[in-house]
């Protein structure tokens, strides 16, 4: 499974953290600037695109999205909802 982290900033700068569980159990923490890729052995390759913070004062009325990204699927592997 992955899942988003938590967003920080850094020189001005969004970084997002990804958590892939793996099937083995073990939890693996990528962090990616934007534009950044990573590859995911047993996934593919993320790409984070977007960001959308929080504001300082939440709105809970506000979309609920925090991460926008690209995967590209490893050849094998499937999506599951």
């Amino acid at each position: 499974m992955l899942r988003e982290g938590p967003l920080r900033s850094e020189n001005h700068e969004w970084i997002g953290s990804l958590e892939w569980d793996r099937s083995d159990g073990v939890v693996e923490i990528f962090e990616l600037r934007l534009g950044e890729s990573v590859h995911i052995d047993g996934l593919g390759t993320v790409t984070l695109l977007r960001v959308h913070p929080e504001p300082l004062l939440p709105d809970y009325r506000d979309g609920a999205w925090t991460y926008a990204v690209n995967v590209t699927l490893d050849p094998g592997v499937e999506i599951m909802w």
